[in-house]
């Protein structure tokens, strides 16, 4: 971890003229490794068609309705997204 520190402060002190160029030069590994994960995941990932994924609800959790399943299972998602303020 100390070394890993060490590298981003010569980077960021030393080296910082070259930072744009090493953008450039790993955009091509960013994109690539992009298209790479879409393409596994669209070859190894079950299919359903679009009306089962947009518009089916399933409730296998014993609540009381569908909604409520729905708003449950969301809850969670709303928090990661919304973050939490500490005070």
């Amino acid at each position: 971890m100390v070394a890993v520190t060490l590298i981003c402060v010569f980077f960021n002190i030393f080296a910082e003229p070259l930072l744009p160029h090493m953008q450039n030069l790993f955009l091509p590994v960013y994109v690539g490794a992009f298209i790479a994960t879409v393409a596994v995941m669209c070859a190894l990932c079950p299919h359903v068609d679009a009306y089962t994924a947009l518009v089916e609800i399933t409730n296998e959790g014993g609540w009381s309705s569908s909604g409520l399943a729905l708003m449950v299972g969301q809850i969670s998602a709303i928090f990661a997204l919304g973050g939490k303020t500490y005070r």
